[in-house]
């Protein structure tokens, strides 16, 4: 029943998206809330480019990999030298940013830490219910991972807020011992 609802929703929102579309997409003009079922339309229908900003991207990175490889460019400030607003990839933007000082040691540590953290939370907690939830977690930090391929994540709450959670978890299993 939950899942017939949630499809209706879906595909509820995409005739409304699509419904509303005025046939004009641009930045600014199209609403936050349309962009994403009309891009994919965009994109299928008329075979539309999805995204050609991010090539670009990747290949001022690609032919700039070994400028300033110790310190970096520092943050955002590759923006002003290479003429691009951000680079769609946290990891590539971090890299690219921060380079070899910073930047790897501290997303691999911190992921580490997280996923440490909420594999032995669920390795100690006994109650079901509980566990589903620390899997939730563990699977939603694990697509936010993935995500910021994609995207700049690093500057979003939701990965934050994730951690924040991960780094909670070891709590679960300390109340369930006492």
């Amino acid at each position: 029943m939950g899942i017939s609802g949630l499809l209706f929703a879906v595909f509820s929102y995409v005739v409304l998206a699509l419904a509303a579309f005025d046939g004009h997409y641009a930045l600014g003009h199209t609403p936050a809330w349309q962009r994403p079922v009309v891009r994919l339309y965009l994109t299928l229908d008329e075979g539309a480019v999805l995204d050609s900003t991010r090539e670009n991207q990747l290949s001022i990175v690609n032919k700039n990999f070994d400028k300033a490889m110790i310190i970096g460019n520092g943050p955002k400030l590759y923006g002003g030298k290479y003429r691009m607003e951000e680079i769609h990839n946290s990891y590539v933007g971090v890299y690219f940013e921060n380079r070899v000082t910073r930047n790897n040691n501290i997303l691999n540590i911190n992921s580490v830490m997280l996923f440490t953290c909420a594999f032995s939370s669920l390795k100690y907690t006994p109650i079901n219910s509980e566990k589903i939830l620390i899997i939730s977690v563990i699977a939603g930090f694990s697509l936010l991972l993935f995500y910021s391929g994609t995207m700049y994540g690093l500057r979003q709450r939701n990965i934050w807020l994730m951690m924040g959670l991960l780094i909670s978890l070891p709590s679960l299993y300390k109340r369930n011992k006492c």
